[in-house]
């Protein structure tokens, strides 16, 4: 039973319990099996019950809005139709416990204890539910939009009708749990074990799984691919035993390309077939296309399953490169690319000349006119696939290319020879880190390679032993490209 002086305090008012509450922070309230429905006044908003013993404790309809039940033991207690928005009731003890119909979003729940609770009817949208245990808890008819359950356990939960969409379940664990019909709508669920779950008639449109996420055993009619009941599939009849799983599985074999501004299909077809041959003649199998699917932002994304025997970062590592390579082929080819006497056309024909079965990265082509070279024109500094065009109507001195694919000690030198070849055109040092940065950063914005390696070059300048003058300009390169400096 509830102690009779707590409960006198808290008829006082929320203000009086809550400064009551800071005043003797040892004492532990007994609110056990109090009615707040009927004999406290229903506005409970930003009420102080943490570490209170409240079991089967009566909220029916009452405001907790913003209320703190952290660490309370709510064993038992009905919270029917109540409004929890915001309340944290983090760590708290929930076993059994009655939300249908409350509104709790945006409320934070982590690491409870609700196992056997019954949540049906509550709302739940960016409610906060990491590590929590919801095993064999009822949730028909729950709103969990956007919701973040991390590491939940939900096994064996009741999970009929429930909307996930947008909900964030990487590595929670649904075994044999039942979510038919729910809204899985853009949830992730990387590392999620739904092993041997009813998930008949459940919408996956753009889910995000991986190689991690179990669907072993799952017992599935149908599914369905877009919101709204549409796109059933199968489309005719049902799954046959095992078929959903062999389906959707992500097998440990297969990567995922991302391409921002759509698939450049032209160099990506010649990229798959060159990277195709290669990968025959090493691992003696080859790449398959998996699945094209179309995000949002113009973010497209290709799977390809590639032999078992490979590694799939270095698969995925020659895709990519590959199509930079045939989309800078390309490009030359068509006459996009005319800056003949620069160093990236160099580079270009370079590229040309190379043999189909070349694999090499592209590597940098130094510019090596004498310093004693003349020439009326502009001076071009090259960091990887653009130009830094100085106005120069005098000595030409040596333009060397900056080789972004290397590690900052290594491309150190360059950086400085182009620094001291500025600095002996009469510019001073300052100007000339400010003007090789510059072109770092205009192909750092065209080039999103670029910008990856500039930020390693960042991450880097604590340990890199270079001068103080490549770190200065590799430094205004980074803030310049709006990458947050280590």
């Amino acid at each position: 039973m509830a102690n009779e002086e707590h409960l006198a305090l808290l008829r006082q008012g929320v203000h009086v319990w809550n400064n009551w509450r800071i005043r003797n922070p040892d004492i532990i309230p007994d609110l056990s099996l109090a009615d707040f429905s009927s004999t406290i006044d229903s506005d409970l908003f930003e009420v102080n019950f943490s570490k209170a013993n409240l079991t089967q404790a009566k909220f029916v309809e009452t405001d907790l809005i913003e209320a703190d039940f952290s660490e309370a033991n709510l064993d038992g207690a009905n919270f029917s139709r109540s409004i929890l928005s915001g309340a944290v009731l983090n760590r708290a003890s929930l076993q059994a416990t009655t939300f249908v119909g409350a509104k709790l979003n945006k409320a934070k729940l982590n690491y409870t204890n609700c196992l056997n609770s019954d949540l049906s009817k509550a709302k739940l949208v960016r409610a906060s539910l990491c590590g929590s245990n919801l095993n064999y808890a009822i949730l028909e008819g729950t709103d969990l939009s956007e919701a973040v359950l991390i590491g939940a356990s939900l096994n064996q939960a009741k999970l009929i009708n429930v909307t996930f969409s947008g909900a964030n379940l990487n590595e929670a664990s649904f075994v044999e749990a039942h979510l038919t019909n729910s809204e899985m709508c853009r949830i992730q669920a990387l590392g999620t074990d739904f092993s041997r779950t009813k998930f008949t008639g459940v919408c996956i449109e753009d889910w995000n799984v991986n190689k991690y996420t179990k669907l072993q055993e799952i017992d599935c009619q149908y599914v369905y691919l877009r919101s709204g009941k549409k796109e059933r599939c199968p489309s005719g009849g049902e799954f046959a035993i095992g078929e959903f799983s062999k389906r959707f599985q992500i097998a440990e074999n297969v990567i995922e390309l991302t391409f921002h501004d759509n698939v450049p299909w032209k160099a990506f077809a010649y990229a798959f077939n060159a990277s195709n041959i290669r990968v025959l003649d090493e691992y003696g199998g080859e790449l398959f296309l998996r699945e094209y699917k179309i995000l949002d932002d113009g973010l497209v994304t290709i799977k390809v399953t590639h032999p078992s025997n490979a590694n799939s970062d270095t698969i995925k590592e020659i895709l990519e490169q590959k199509t930079f390579e045939f989309e800078l082929k390309i490009a030359h080819l068509e006459g996009e690319v005319k800056a003949k006497d620069s160093a990236l056309s160099m580079m270009f024909e370079r590229l040309l000349s190379a043999p189909a079965s070349q694999n090499n990265y592209i590597q940098a082509v130094n510019v090596q006119l004498g310093e004693s070279s003349t020439m009326n024109g502009d001076r071009h500094i090259n960091t990887d696939g653009g130009n830094y065009i100085e106005s120069n109507t005098g000595t030409y001195v040596q333009g060397d290319y900056i080789t972004m694919s290397q590690d900052l000690t290594h491309a150190a030198a360059q950086i400085q020879n182009l620094i001291e070849q500025l600095e002996r055109k009469g510019v001073t040092v300052d100007v000339a880190q400010e003007q090789v940065a510059e072109d770092m950063v205009a192909q750092a914005k065209a080039n999103s390679k670029v910008k990856d390696k500039l930020l390693k070059w960042g991450q880097s300048l604590g340990d890199a032993t270079v001068s103080d003058v490549v770190k200065g300009a590799v430094k205004l390169a980074i803030r310049s490209a709006g990458i947050p400096l280590p």
